[in-house]
């Protein structure tokens, strides 16, 4: 696998996708990620996250570790409240 990686050749899996239905009738494919796919995805994750989560301001709550949207409008509540 990381010599396909490395010389370009990894493709999405043909045949992965799972047909959901539309209001209009119509339906909408949507592609389900193979184990390999997420492992993938996982690794590039981990390894991106490391080198950007130090840049990150620590007010900063976007999708990241340890941070969700309940921590994002406490604190804003706090700065709020200090005004």
């Amino acid at each position: 696998m990381c010599l396909s990686l490395s010389e370009g050749g990894r493709s999405g899996a043909s045949g992965q996708n799972a047909g959901r239905p539309k209001e209009n009738g119509k339906t909408r494919l949507l592609g389900v990620p193979t184990v390999v796919d997420r492992w993938l995805q996982q690794a590039v994750s981990q390894v991106l996250m490391t080198k950007y989560e130090l840049t990150f301001e620590e007010y900063s709550y976007g999708i990241r570790p340890e941070k969700n949207i309940h921590k994002a409008v406490t604190q804003a509540l706090k700065y709020r409240a200090e005004r």
